[in-house]
């Protein structure tokens, strides 16, 4: 299964002697994606419990992931062997409020289809309506060819043009951001 643009705010969780986690206890076999949660308090057995999920490797082996998810908590999932994918633990409530987390949540995109917003200044935590402002970044310094910013980075709800310029492949591989150059090798007949 999956569990997708979800958020859990000041709340209070505990699971006596089992594993604990904001958005899941367990995820065996599933993904979390595009969650976040924050200001809770969380209260489980031992080592599994996560700001996310509590655990995402069953004792029979199952694996579950968690991917582009934010927390506040210390760890995303508990310590043993999480699959994570680009999400973080210990996100600063700064980060929370300054768009940060409602941009990466959105994967960077900024078209009106995007599920997460906030409005700057206002909304402390990103939210999943269409009555709060899309989230844009500024970058000092541009943005690199794979479209990471670059140099100081500040969110905006103020509509920002970004220009992405093109690989620059040497070797094989684009010398910024490591994408293969699908011509540098041509099979021979």
């Amino acid at each position: 299964g999956r569990v997708e643009n979800c958020y859990v705010v000041n709340s209070k969780i505990s699971s006596i002697g089992n594993v604990c986690g904001t958005i899941a206890g367990a995820v065996y076999g599933g993904t979390i994606q595009n969650c976040y949660a924050a200001n809770n308090e969380l209260d489980g057995f031992a080592d599994r419990v996560g700001g996310i999920a509590g655990d995402t490797r069953s004792d029979g082996g199952w694996l579950g992931m968690v991917k582009n998810c934010y927390t506040d908590y210390v760890r995303v999932t508990s310590s043993r062997n999480g699959i994570t994918e680009n999400s973080l633990a210990e996100v600063s409530q700064e980060s929370f409020m300054s768009g940060e987390v409602a941009y990466k949540l959105n994967g960077g995109v900024t078209t009106p289809e995007v599920a997460w917003r906030q409005n700057i200044g206002e909304d402390n935590f990103p939210v999943l309506t269409t009555d709060s402002k899309i989230v844009y970044v500024q970058a000092s310094e541009g943005f690199r060819c794979d479209g990471l910013p670059m140099g100081e980075v500040t969110y905006t709800n103020n509509e920002v043009s970004v220009d992405v310029p093109l690989h620059e492949h040497e070797n094989g591989f684009c010398k910024y951001c490591g994408v293969i150059d699908p011509d540098f090798l041509i099979p021979e007949n």
